[in-house]
């Protein structure tokens, strides 16, 4: 990163990033960065929503204890949020992949699709669709990732519907959800190693997948890690990458006795 820059992406070859990907990153990282600053200017160095629940407040009331040495459990759906866990807040890319037409590709067999992992325990909400009369039509839409002009480059499909998308390198399992304060509100939460996670309402909580004593949340799954294939960050960010996030330092050289 030259002096002259205020943010960088680095990604795959396959990869498509534009210009509405990069804004919309520096916009959630300017309210991250906001948010932040609240925080460290409150008397107990937190942040938090209007209207929480109950537990968030009352010490009487039992919190969940994962089983899998994270310091928050999988119940944490809109509690207050300290300063030094709002830093490690990054936005992240939630990857897909479109399908193409070829009618011999086998996710397009009869039935593959819509018996899909954890298709029973956890089906799609009345709320992922539009009202009535437009009911089947999801509330999703994938032209701001994958629109495509006809005659289409490559193998992608011209237009695609959100039938044609697909979650790659993570799935249902795998993710959770968290209310922050505004402008941030609801965010989806991809999985992060237990030692980073900041807390958020996990999918499986609290016994979708089974039973809590006997089911992690999935963390370090190569199929559910949800690789970014590369990284997108600001120059504010890279120094934390490097200066307190990662074991050796983020940037060259490799001298440490960490590498």
């Amino acid at each position: 990163m030259t002096e002259s820059q205020s943010a960088t992406t680095l990604q795959e070859d396959d990869m498509r990033i534009t210009a509405d990907h990069v804004i919309n990153f520096l916009e959630i990282s300017n309210d991250i960065y906001e948010l932040h600053e609240l925080a460290t200017q409150s008397p107990d160095n937190m942040v938090h929503v209007s209207e929480e629940i109950k537990h968030n407040t009352d010490p009487n009331i039992a919190r969940h204890k994962p089983i899998d040495g994270a310091s928050v459990g999988n119940d944490i759906a809109d509690d207050p949020i300290h300063a030094q866990h709002i830093q490690r807040l990054f936005p992240g890319l939630l990857r897909v992949e479109v399908l193409d037409h070829h009618p011999d590709h086998p996710l397009r067999r009869t039935g593959t699709l819509s018996q899909h992992l954890f298709h029973q325990e956890v089906p799609p909400s009345p709320k992922a669709f539009l009202p009535p009369p437009h009911q089947s039509q999801s509330i999703l839409d994938p032209s701001p990732c994958c629109s495509e002009n006809d005659p289409p480059r490559g193998k992608m499909p011209p237009h695609p519907t959100i039938d044609d998308l697909l979650l790659w390198e993570t799935n249902i399992q795998a993710t959770g959800v968290r209310k922050y304060p505004p402008p941030l509100g609801w965010i989806a939460a991809l999985p992060v190693e237990n030692v980073a996670d900041v807390g958020s309402f996990w999918s499986g909580y609290p016994d979708v997948y089974g039973p809590l004593d006997a089911v992690k949340r999935p963390r370090r799954q190569d199929t559910t890690i949800a690789n970014q294939a590369g990284f997108m960050a600001t120059r504010g960010q890279i120094q934390y990458f490097h200066e307190v996030a990662c074991p050796g330092g983020f940037l060259p050289p490799y001298e440490s006795h960490h590498w």
